[in-house]
């Protein structure tokens, strides 16, 4: 495997897995050691955008994917596995199917699938570009979720 592959691979993985500590720690710095300042996130498919009233390009910077990220309070990330990757050195791209395993304060678990399309640097040591192509079904069911453990946390907080 030549050196930019490695290094590739490298940073997929560490990416990927940082999203563990970063929802333990609630800080974004575990991922944002990966990404590029002027990274953007894209998240599809676009029909899933537009059934929730996105735009079908939604796109976002590392500044407001924090704003998301740090607002998870209801939950934590407990592993991210990865079960294929695929490394592009001539387009300095990788593609990958991952899971992550939830945790909800509740006790109760959940989990997530995402194939992820990840644009890098000329070293492979950063991601310029993040695609996160969302299982639908799983994503429709998570934020509508994740509306009801917000209001029933509203609703269980002394006045």
């Amino acid at each position: 495997m030549s050196s930019l592959a490695q290094a590739i691979e490298t940073t997929t993985k560490g990416f990927l897995k940082s999203y563990v500590n970063a929802s333990q720690t609630k800080s974004m710095e575990a991922l944002a050691a990966y990404l590029t300042d002027d990274c953007r996130r894209h998240v599809g498919p676009p029909a899933f955008l537009i059934a929730r009233g996105a735009p079908p390009d939604y796109s976002m910077s590392n500044e407001e994917y924090a704003a998301e990220f740090n607002g998870m309070e209801h939950y934590r990330f407990d592993d991210h596995v990865l079960y294929d990757l695929v490394v592009d050195t001539q387009k300095l791209r990788a593609a990958a199917r991952s899971e992550i395993l939830v945790k909800f304060n509740s006790g109760e678990t959940a989990s997530r699938n995402f194939v992820w399309f990840l644009d890098f640097n000329e070293d492979g040591s950063k991601i310029v570009k993040v695609y996160q192509h969302n299982d639908v079904e799983e994503a429709n069911k998570w934020l509508d979720g994740m509306k009801t453990r917000k209001r029933e946390a509203a609703n269980s907080r002394p006045e």
